[in-house]
């Protein structure tokens, strides 16, 4: 048998060929039919003869099919509207279960023997009093018992306005009691007047007067009093280096100094002190002027001035010797004093390192004295001569 290929119009040449080979054969709305079957739900299969339909072997088709040599991944088979039938042990992964160390395969069945074991319950006091025990015992073919403690202590944590609850345990027989006190926060309060108040209890205001204020605060059950005045203790002292004391003192006026004590235009307390400011002036010699204020005092050459606390100490070195002179038997005067010459006596005087020398000279030239000798003396005209008495 020759191969064959479709025949087709030519569009051109208007001649019927062959079609060729690489072209695509257009069937749109037209069909194909093998064996008188148009192939509907079908697809075209060949045995290597013979052209035919195949059947569609795909599992999501609504017809009925059966499958063959198929492995099934990732699929989900509805119990609801499947029954799985005849399907041996054998065939499944997990074909058993085990009881009691022996397996049990699946669809079988076991018997499990009455060993007859018994438990009773009771309670016994457990390792210390703040412990007891619920404890199972076994009995019959069963041995052992197994315990279940109770036991009672602080909490872990008080939440803020609240108390701790002391718990106490306690057993008589198969009974134990739980039991706890707690510390009384129901107190009674009372409240006074520090002066002249009497205790009572209940609704009391707190109110405040002067200078002062009361204020609450509801959320955390503060009451506070303020007042602007501040009732400072004083402390006082004479002076540097006395000791500082509390208590009541009186104010003593002393040399020029008076204490008073009145009430001002406001009706406060004073106290006045009151001295009569003496003014000290100085002044340097008859020819200074009098001022006040802060002076100094500057010694001379041979001068000098000191200081030791309030003590001011002026000093000086004499080194102006004061010659008192008097002539015959007048007084004694200090002063300055002029020498003068007078007949054969002249003065004259020189200054040598600071030291002055007077020099008084004097030539006798009085004629008109008398002279006489005696006792051995001569007198010859103006000379004077011892007599030889050999």
């Amino acid at each position: 048998m020759a191969d064959r290929f479709p025949l087709i119009v030519n569009a051109i040449s208007k001649k019927i060929e062959e079609i060729v080979s690489g072209d695509n054969l257009e069937l749109t709305g037209n069909g194909i039919v093998v064996s008188g079957d148009t192939g509907a739900g079908k697809y075209l299969s060949s045995d290597g003869t013979t052209v035919f339909w195949g059947v569609p072997g795909d599992v999501y088709l609504t017809q009925s099919q059966t499958l063959t040599n198929k492995t099934l991944e990732t699929c989900v088979i509805s119990g609801s509207v499947n029954t799985l039938t005849n399907i041996p042990n054998s065939a499944l992964s997990n074909s058993s279960i085990t009881i009691n160390g022996s397996a049990i395969a699946l669809g079988g069945s076991v018997i499990t023997p009455n060993d007859n074991t018994t438990y009773a319950i009771s309670a016994v006091d457990g390792i210390n009093a703040n412990t007891k025990t619920f404890r199972l015992t076994a009995g019959g073919s069963g041995t052992g018992t197994d315990d279940v403690n109770i036991a009672v202590g602080p909490p872990g944590s008080v939440p803020g306005g609240s108390n701790a609850v002391a718990l106490s345990i306690d057993r008589s027989g198969d009974t134990v009691t739980i039991s706890g006190t707690a510390p009384d926060a129901d107190t009674v309060t009372t409240l006074k007047s520090s002066v002249g108040g009497t205790s009572q209890t209940g609704d009391i205001t707190i109110a405040a007067t002067g200078s002062s204020t009361v204020s609450q605060d509801t959320a955390s059950k503060t009451i506070t009093i303020n007042s602007t005045y501040v009732d400072t203790i004083t402390k006082m002292r004479a002076t540097t280096g006395s000791v500082l004391n509390p208590g009541n003192f009186t104010f003593l006026d002393g040399g020029a100094s008076t204490v008073t004590q009145g009430v001002d235009v406001n009706g406060d307390s004073t106290i006045t002190y009151s001295s009569v400011d003496t003014i000290t002036r100085v002044k340097g010699g008859g020819a200074g002027s009098f001022v006040t204020g802060d002076v100094e005092f500057t010694g001379g050459s041979n001068v000098t001035v000191s200081q030791a606390g309030s003590t001011v100490t002026i000093a000086s070195v004499d080194t102006n010797t004061v010659t008192r002179l008097a002539s015959g038997t007048n007084a004694v005067t200090s002063g300055d004093f002029q020498f003068v010459g007078s007949g054969a006596t002249s003065i004259t005087s020189t200054t040598n390192a600071g030291v002055t020398t007077l020099t008084v000279s004097s030539i006798n030239s009085d004629t008109g004295a008398s002279l006489t000798a005696s006792s051995g003396v001569i007198l010859s005209g103006a000379d004077f001569q011892i007599k030889n008495s050999c």
